[in-house]
């Protein structure tokens, strides 16, 4: 028999690079890095406890704990932005309003930032959580003076799986393009009405129409 798949998208934004010349009259905005795939980084005690994996994206940052995720979306706000009153923009324009901004010469005034939790409600507390498919390049955390809480060689993967989540339930987050997805895997016989998700931080949810 098929495993039946439940399909959910997140639409999350490419990260890119910014750089500039000494005297900051030039901006350069490394435009293969758009093409880089998105990466889990496993927590080795880079970070709080809870967090197992974490992965960025433009402007977001999702962290994965047992019991849920975390999204965070942070942008840069201009001073004199005109567009502030569309919340939207938090999300899908920071890159676009980052790049202009030091493109015009205009300074950065502040940082905004805004986190949604996805709580999986009455999920299994002993799911086991594990990296797929590991890339290969790693990461390295330099944490202050102390070289015992430095981290090296910190292993990045392609997906991550939530293995029995709910009773006979699988979920996997990977990257797709230049956003991320997550599916829930349901095997034969199993209860997918068990699946049950509380958002966080949100005033309120739709579904449109793809």
């Amino acid at each position: 028999m098929k495993l039946r798949y439940i399909h959910l998208l997140a639409i999350l934004l490419l990260s890119i690079a910014i750089s500039s010349n000494a005297n900051d009259q030039t901006i350069s905005v490394t435009k293969n890095l758009t093409s880089m795939p998105l990466a889990f980084t496993e927590n080795q005690g880079q970070w709080d406890e809870q967090v197992l994996y974490k992965a960025h994206a433009g402007g977001a940052t999702m962290w994965f704990t047992k019991d849920g995720t975390v999204y965070q979306f942070t942008r840069s706000i201009p001073k004199n932005d005109e567009n502030l009153d569309d919340p939207m923009n938090l999300i899908h324009g920071e890159r676009q309003m980052f790049t202009s901004a030091l493109e015009e010469g205009n300074q950065i005034d502040s940082i905004e930032s805004i986190a949604i939790k996805a709580n999986f409600v009455d999920s299994n507390p002993n799911t086991r959580m594990f990296g797929f498919e590991e890339m290969e390049y790693k990461c390295n955390y330099f944490i202050g003076n102390d070289p015992n809480k430095w981290h090296t060689n910190v292993p990045n993967y392609n997906a991550i799986i939530y293995e029995d989540i709910y009773d006979g339930i699988d979920l996997k987050y990977y990257g797709n393009g230049t956003h991320m997805e997550y599916d829930f895997i349901i095997s034969p016989g199993a209860d997918f009405s068990q699946i049950k998700i509380n958002y966080e931080g949100a005033e309120s949810i739709s579904v449109n129409a793809d």
